[in-house]
């Protein structure tokens, strides 16, 4: 399990104040040789001390994470170390002039888009995830078995908690399924992985109205429905599943089972009035 290491292509810098502290700070993103890690780097202290994003240098997580190594000490550093997971930035330095990052929007979007300002280079040196991981800890790598995936909604009929618990996401959501669509069609795929996205909605009333007006079983009606937009084998898995949780008291579910691409599913067709089973 190996791949390339990654870091910034420039510096760049952004200003703010710390979310818990107020001070004023810049923050600067560099890039840094292969094998260096995420550190940071306090650049207001005699000698700029570093402390290395590092497990074993945290020393609170009290309502914000706490790193510290002799007289470099940061804290509230999540959001900036998830935008730099989520883009896979493996080295960088990160150089500030207080001891809190800037709150910026209150999440990962600004850092991240510093990181794409900057751009992301690929570097020669490799990772070993799997000599990474057991440096702290023994790590054992099996592979799954390879069991068929079975859909089963017996609990639907018979336990009253899950019924009222979906009761009450169909209140709140309404009957309509949520489908992430990547939009980062501009972006290169060598140099992003990781894609915006943006919700799409999918009318499940109106999947279960025309289901209901045809023939056949639920799952092989969802499996074959022209979607308006591309919607992957396991989305499709999803909304089966959501549409026997939301209309169900519409359904007649039976005991039988049908197999498709590795999937068991239970057989389920509409409950019509007078129809004779």
């Amino acid at each position: 399990m190996k791949r390339n290491q990654y870091t910034l292509g420039k510096p760049v810098s952004f200003k703010g104040n710390g979310l818990h502290s107020g001070i004023p700070v810049t923050l600067t993103m560099r890039p840094a040789p292969a094998g260096s890690g995420i550190i940071f780097r306090r650049i207001d202290l005699t000698g700029t001390p570093e402390v290395p994003a590092k497990s074993e240098f945290v020393t609170n997580t009290l309502r914000a994470t706490t790193l510290e190594r002799g007289d470099a000490k940061v804290f509230t550093v999540e959001h900036i170390l998830s935008a730099l997971f989520a883009l896979r930035i493996d080295n960088c330095i990160l150089e500030m002039n207080a001891p809190e990052p800037p709150v910026a929007d209150g999440g990962a979007l600004t850092f991240s888009q510093m990181i794409l300002e900057a751009g992301i280079v690929e570097l020669e040196e490799r990772t070993d995830i799997c000599r990474v991981l057991m440096q702290k800890d023994s790590v054992w790598f099996e592979p799954a078995p390879a069991y068929p995936l079975r859909l089963s909604v017996e609990y639907l009929r018979n336990d009253d908690e899950v019924l009222e618990s979906i009761r009450k996401v169909i209140a709140t959501v309404g009957k309509r399924a949520i489908l992430a669509r990547n939009v980062a069609d501009s972006i290169a795929e060598e140099s992003l992985e990781t894609h915006i996205s943006e919700e799409a909605y999918i009318n499940l009333e109106e999947v279960k109205k025309r289901f209901m007006q045809a023939d056949g079983d639920l799952f092989s009606f969802v499996a074959a429905y022209p979607f308006t937009q591309e919607v992957s084998f396991d989305e499709r898995i999803t909304f089966y599943c959501q549409i026997v949780s939301q209309f169900y008291e519409e359904l007649r579910i039976t005991d039988e089972y049908g197999r498709m691409d590795g999937v068991e599913y239970a057989l389920i067709y509409p409950e019509r009035t007078g129809e004779i089973v």
